[in-house]
């Protein structure tokens, strides 16, 4: 079949079914009665000032800070309304949209016969999902990381420089949404670092101002959030439930809920141990 008969049907097919899914939102958030979850944002912490909101009133992560900043002004405006709370985070969904669309144009390109069952993967989990309908932070984080994560993958694979400025502050906005994603803003610094040291031997893509930059960047953007991590570092908020570090908490514990416990399949630090293997030697081998 004619490559660009193939590229036309997968962009038909990828806007499809982004509408269609993006209409399943809009719809979720118009039925679904507001959960508790988000009850603590929209009568407690929109009643603080902007400046409060961004300092944390008190020491629990519940203030997602830029879904907060976002919904006080729409409550002053429209009121109290399930579809005006969530619209910040049902419009993240195009960021997330914009996402998978670069990601699969990057790593597969846009006349291959995965195109749509890469879209698909990505859009198939009903639970994140519903992040998308929900006035907390989730969602819009969701979508900034995976916006910004297609810009990385640009940056390193064209040396473009702008697209490392878009990785860093669209992982930034990230990680104001939700601070869980801290350490992807961390490991974005981090290989944008990477890509600094390995560009001073290849084409010099990235200036040195450019890096300095990006330097000040971050280091103002942990300026504004260093008190509300300090609040909740005072009170142990970063610790949930154990710390057995990544193995047993991340690794194992996918490999457990994945295989549902079942007698069948090999044991579950068998099957953990086998794939940080494989990955090790898949890394080695690279």
């Amino acid at each position: 079949m004619n490559k660009s008969l193939i590229s036309k049907i997968n962009l038909s097919a990828f806007c499809v079914i982004l509408i269609s899914v993006f209409t399943y939102i809009i719809y979720k958030a118009i039925h679904v009665p507001i959960t508790h979850d988000e009850l603590g944002t929209i009568f407690f912490y929109s009643k603080f000032s902007y400046w409060e909101i961004m300092m944390y009133p008190d020491t629990l992560p519940n203030n997602h800070i830029l879904n907060t900043l976002l919904t006080k002004p729409l409550i002053a405006l429209f009121g109290i309304d399930e579809i005006v709370l969530r619209t910040p985070n049902i419009l993240s969904f195009l960021l997330y949209g914009a996402g998978i669309y670069r990601l699969v144009h990057l790593v597969l390109g846009k006349a291959s016969l995965f195109y749509i069952p890469a879209v698909v993967l990505f859009l198939m989990n009903p639970y994140l999902l519903d992040f998308f309908g929900l006035c907390r932070g989730y969602g819009m984080s969701i979508g900034f990381m995976l916006l910004s994560l297609s810009y990385l993958i640009s940056s390193f694979k064209q040396l473009t420089q702008k697209h490392l400025w878009y990785a860093l502050i669209l992982a930034c906005c990230a990680s104001y949404a939700n601070f869980t994603l801290l350490i992807y803003w961390v490991a974005v610094c981090l290989l944008i670092l990477c890509f600094y040291i390995l560009d001073r031997k290849r084409s010099k893509s990235l200036s040195t101002n450019s890096f300095i930059g990006m330097i000040v960047f971050g280091v103002s953007y942990f300026g504004l959030i260093i008190i509300p991590i300090l609040k909740m570092g005072s009170d142990n908020q970063f610790r949930y439930w154990t710390s057995n570090g990544f193995i047993d908490e991340t690794v194992t514990s996918l490999v457990h809920h994945a295989v549902y416990e079942s007698k069948i399949f090999l044991s579950i630090n068998f099957i953990t141990y086998f794939i940080v293997t494989i990955s090790c030697i898949h890394v080695v081998l690279l």
